[in-house]
């Protein structure tokens, strides 16, 4: 994707890192990226363990030190069962598993792998924005002159990852939001909602450091 010069230095920041998949002696100190958090679950999937950054996901899933995760959406909810039955059959980590919030909003996508000991397991949750980042709206405006919608749709869109629900957020019709999505396109440069996303993702990172 070719990305205007303005963006440029935004888009090569560094993408998080892996999870070890061994972790070191201290697991509370695990280096993971300020947005990854790190749950250890034993069999009943109740948090024992993790890194720093586990807290600020933790509303999302319910998750109590020393008590059952419960997220707080049931779709989750049942992603997150049903890839720890798959687990249990001797599968590989889970597909990623969409992570909502009480208000329905995609906050973060998590993984579910076997633990290295077998005796519990490790879910590690990438959220879409960190908390208390600063809005994408006027960053959007300054870098590539979009009007107030089409930046409220940029941010908007990052916020929920998926058009129709960006959509419902600011009260327009699906066929406005991709009039405004068109002119968001030609202005920043990129040509897919995937693309789009990367380069928000990016600037997101960005502002948060």
């Amino acid at each position: 994707m070719s990305l205007p010069r303005r963006i440029h230095a935004v888009a090569a920041i560094p993408r998080p890192a892996e999870v070890p998949a061994t972790p070191g002696a201290g697991w509370q100190d695990t280096q993971a990226p300020a947005r990854l958090a790190v749950f250890r679950l034993d069999a009943s999937l109740a948090w024992t363990g993790g890194n720093t950054v586990a807290a600020a996901a933790a509303r999302w899933l319910g998750a109590c030190r020393g008590r059952k995760l419960d997220p707080v959406s049931a779709v989750t909810r049942a992603a997150v069962l049903a890839a720890v039955r798959r687990l249990g059959t001797g599968s590989g980590p889970s597909a990623p598993i969409p992570v909502y919030d009480a208000l329905a909003q995609l906050v973060a996508f998590a993984t579910a792998r076997r633990a290295p000991d077998r005796a519990g397991f490790v879910l590690t949750v990438r959220m879409l924005q960190p908390m208390g980042a600063p809005p994408l709206d006027e960053p959007l405006r300054r870098l590539f002159d979009l009007t107030v919608a089409e930046a409220a749709l940029g941010a908007a869109l990052h916020r929920h990852g998926d058009l129709q629900q960006a959509a419902s957020a600011l009260g327009v019709t699906e066929g406005t939001a991709r009039t405004r999505l068109q002119a968001v396109f030609e202005k920043t440069d990129t040509h897919r909602q995937v693309d789009l996303l990367r380069m928000l993702d990016a600037l997101a990172d960005s502002l948060a450091d």
